[in-house]
């Protein structure tokens, strides 16, 4: 599968989620201009596109941090903390696709 197929799926499950709720978005279209026009890392961490890209992963998530102390963070957030370390992002956020 390619990373333009693999995106749209991504896309899809962000609209789904609902980032651009209420705008008629032609996901292929979207996924092809976003990898035209490099903007790939502007729209996998704009907050809208990860909090409903990971809508179904729950609200918050438990993390541990330097001493051993639990902290909770929002899972949108500690996901693209993870997504930031990744080399390819395309394929992280796939592994999220059901």
């Amino acid at each position: 599968m390619t990373n333009e197929q693999k995106l749209k799926k991504i896309i899809e499950k962000a609209i789904e989620g609902g980032y651009l709720k209420g705008k008629e978005v032609n996901s292929e279209i979207y996924a092809w201009n976003i990898l035209m026009n490099g903007v790939l890392n502007t729209i996998i961490f704009d907050k809208d596109f990860a909090k409903a890209f990971w809508k179904d992963c729950g609200k918050m998530i438990n993390y541990c941090e330097g001493s051993g102390c639990q902290t909770k963070m929002p899972t949108w957030k500690w996901h693209l903390r993870e997504l930031v370390l990744e080399d390819n992002k395309i394929d992280y956020l796939y592994k999220f696709i059901n």
